[in-house]
């Protein structure tokens, strides 16, 4: 979802993917997506978005922390600017390539 994540001016945050595109990237069903969506939600990962961010389709956004920082935001920055990708840090837990 993040790597997928676009600028959209949601409440919660800046960045967000409509949820037919999360439905294609990982070739999932509904259901599963739910699953799924649902823990990301009770975590404090994401929240649904705005219809209007997403040209009327459902998406969600990603949240920011209680102290503000939009982490998604950096993150995405960082792999930009770097040859680490968003795969070596959040699916291979290497914090150490942030050194």
């Amino acid at each position: 979802m993040l790597n997928r994540s676009e600028y959209v001016h949601g409440a919660g945050s800046d960045f967000g993917v409509p949820v037919s595109e999360i439905k294609y990237a990982c070739d999932i069903g509904t259901t599963m997506l739910s699953e799924y969506i649902g823990i990301l939600d009770r975590l404090g990962v994401i929240m649904e978005g705005d219809p209007d961010d997403f040209n009327g389709n459902e998406g969600f956004v990603f949240r920011k922390t209680p102290s503000g920082w939009l982490v998604v935001e950096d993150l995405k920055e960082f792999t930009k600017k770097s040859d680490v990708t968003l795969t070596q840090l959040l699916v291979e837990l290497r914090f150490d390539l942030m050194d």
